[in-house]
């Protein structure tokens, strides 16, 4: 595979096209829960201000974005240790099937 992707933390000048993405996602895949704006600049102003909790990975190929994820950082008695949980992962649908979901998930594991 050819295309160049590199993985970012998120930042303040990406809040649109997160909230762009983040909507598409309900859309394909409706929440009981549902989803706004209001939810997601929340999310947004959260993990920027507090990244102890989780942040927000930007997938790009060239200078377009193409898609991210949303980790949640906790502790767990259990493993001793924190955990990290993708509470959400998208990929605009012109980038799928292009192995951008499965080498996030590599690079994860190689953190």
């Amino acid at each position: 595979m050819n295309d160049k992707l590199a993985f970012r933390i998120f930042r303040e000048g990406d809040r649109d096209e997160f909230e762009q993405m983040a909507l598409s996602l309900y859309t394909e895949d409706p929440s009981t829960e549902g989803m706004s704006p209001e939810k997601i600049h929340r999310t947004f102003n959260e993990l920027l201000h507090h990244p102890e909790k989780g942040t927000i990975v930007l997938f790009e190929m060239g200078k377009a974005i193409v898609g991210y994820s949303i980790l949640i950082h906790f502790w767990s008695n259990e493993y001793g240790g924190n955990i990290e949980v993708i509470d959400e992962l998208f990929v605009k649908p012109e980038s799928r099937g292009r192995g951008v979901a499965s080498r996030f998930i590599g690079h994860l594991c190689t953190e």
